[in-house]
This record gives structure tokens, sequence and C-alpha cells, in this order.
């Protein structure tokens, strides 16, 4: 009973006073601004949410070229699995925004029903992506995310080897969703192989690709807001090189664009 009690004693000691070490602190980088040494959950500097990974590597900040996944659209042209998340490349980061383009062609519009001088303010393709898209592809939250952007028309955004008319400029927009002007594509994407852009199988199947096969696969044309000569619209052809195409081409494909606000989006 003596051997008991003692046994009893000394564990209660070990007990006692066995040092409590304090959990280790875990820091992290945040992806967005790119603050270190963060310990809460969002980052003192801007707000961003703290990474969910577990990778023991800090995060790097987002920057131009990078993919990030938001949203879900209609991609495998199989319906019964429902929609797959959309890839957008940064096209450029601005503190904690970050404009965006679809990684991969993505909606079959028309850019008008006729060609007869249609501007992006008044183009069919302005109406779909900025209400059957923007509607049907984002969550509530990602909606909050997405900036509305003032959308240049100015002559300045046109191809110079393929004008418009005098005076074919069309007004200045407010927009969610939208596409690359000329100018922009030029200043973004500067070689046909970064402007190339491969086609899902959805596109595929309902509109135009090319006949050749790719080391990343098939590719697709896809449309500028900017007009273009002979009533035309520009576009980006399947190797990359700018052309122009008829405003009411039935199997044109559309890149969105938007500006996104990333403390919002990675939250």
């Amino acid at each position: 009973m003596r051997k008991a009690v003692a046994y009893l004693i000394v564990l209660a000691s070990l007990l006692f006073f066995t040092p409590v070490f304090a959990e280790e602190t875990v820091t992290w980088y945040c992806p967005v601004c790119g603050t270190s040494g963060n310990t809460q959950n969002y980052c003192p500097e801007c707000g961003a949410a703290r990474p969910r990974s577990t990778d023991p590597e800090p995060a790097k900040p987002l920057q131009a070229g990078d993919i990030i996944t938001f949203g879900k659209w209609e991609q495998d042209d199989s319906e019964h699995n429902g929609t797959e998340p959309i890839e957008w490349i940064i096209l450029e980061v601005q503190e904690s925004q970050a404009l965006v383009m679809s990684r991969y062609g993505l909606v079959q519009c028309r850019y008008a029903y006729h060609s007869n001088g249609q501007t992006w303010a008044n183009s069919l393709i302005r109406e779909t992506l900025n209400h059957e898209f923007y509607d049907s592809a984002f969550t509530d939250d990602e909606k909050k995310a997405i900036l509305i952007t003032h959308v240049k028309e100015g002559a300045d955004q046109q191809d110079p080897d393929r004008p418009a008319a005098a005076g074919r400029v069309g007004a200045d927009t407010d927009d969610y969703i939208f596409i690359l002007s000329y100018a922009e594509i030029i200043q973004y994407m500067p070689t046909p192989e970064e402007r190339m852009c491969y086609a899902t199988q959805y596109i595929r199947i309902h509109a135009n690709y090319s006949g050749t096969r790719y080391p990343g696969g098939y590719t697709c044309w896809y449309w500028l807001r900017s007009p273009a000569y002979k009533n035309n619209v520009g576009a980006v052809d399947w190797d990359g090189e700018i052309n122009a195409c008829y405003m009411n081409h039935v199997y044109g494909v559309a890149r969105p664009c938007c500006w996104v606000d990333l403390t919002l989006l990675m939250q």
C-alpha cells in the first residue's frame, strides 16, 4: 500500500512540474500583397484571408502569367456531369486587384446579329457575356469579387492595319465582363504564341477550331472588341495572328475578361 501511495506521489509531481511549451506560431506569406510574418487569419496589410494550403513553402504573390480558378461553365460538352471550373490567366496585377482572361476559348457567340456597323456598346456579345455568362458562371460570392470595369472604345484601341470606317468608334461602357481590344491584346500578349487559344471540347463541337493539332491541343479563333474595316471586327486567328471577321459569324468564340478583387476572391 505504501509503495502504491509513493508511486502516485511521484507521478503527480512529474505531471505538476512538466513544463508546458507554448504552441509554435506558424507565420504565413500573403499571396495577394506579399506581406510576410502574418500570424492571424487575415493579412494585416490588405485583409486577404490566410491561405488554406498546408504547403510548408510560403505562397508567392500572384503575378501576371499565373493561373487562378473560379466560376464554372460547360466545357466538356457533357451536361450530365455539370459545369466545369473556369481557369483564368492573370494579365496584370495592381495591388489587390487583377485583370484576368479565360485560359481557353469558352463562350460560343456571334459578335452581332448583323454586320452593319455595330460596336461593343450595342453588340450581342456584350449582352451575352454580361447576362447569360455572368449570371450562370459565378456564385454570389464570386460576383462580389468581380469589379465593374470602364471599357474604353477610342480609336486608339483599334488595329491601325485594319482601321474601321471613319467615325466608327463606339461609346465607352461600364461592364463586369468584356473582351480585349486590339490595343490591349498587343499590350498583354505581344506574340502570336502567347495569343494562341486552345479550345474546350464544347467549343470544338459547337464553334470553329483549327484542323491542326498543336502540342497543347486544337486551337480556336476568338473575337476582339475593336471594330475593323468593312463592318468587320477584330479577331485572333487559330495561329495567334491578328485578323478580322464579319460580325455575325455564328461560330465565333469569346474569351471573357474581368477585373477582380483578389482579397474577396481568395477568401
